[in-house]
């Protein structure tokens, strides 16, 4: 997969923690990315969530960062400043990877689902 296409996403999600320094997060993404192989059509699943109104990726991720940093009892200036370290900067970056995976999983289980219907 070109890692150009999430990395863009991601991009516009971090916009809503200033906090967190963009360029170091979008070089971790990448590495993770790179990591994962992902295949064509995996791309292309990817794609279509990207043209989907309801913005999936992004509302899907604040959901669940939101929800992970709950659990750190973080808030205002501690979640600012965990979001500037290296622990929170991997937990945005595989955060948003998870949140992609899931989606792109659904849609395959979604498939499968509609396959094994017709038949």
């Amino acid at each position: 997969m070109n890692p150009k296409i999430l990395i863009d996403v991601f991009e516009a999600v971090l916009k809503k923690f200033p906090a967190a320094p963009v360029e170091e997060a979008k070089t971790l993404l990448r590495a993770e990315i790179v990591k994962r192989h992902y295949d064509l059509q995996d791309e292309a699943f990817v794609e279509k969530l990207i043209e989907d109104e309801e913005n999936p990726l992004e509302t899907d991720f604040m959901e669940a960062f939101q929800y992970y940093v709950s659990g750190l009892n973080l808030d205002g200036n501690a979640l600012r400043e965990f979001l500037k370290t290296d622990e929170g900067l991997r937990a945005l970056a595989l955060t948003f990877l998870a949140n992609v995976e899931s989606s792109i999983d659904q849609i395959y289980n979604t498939m499968i689902a509609r396959q094994f219907s017709e038949s």
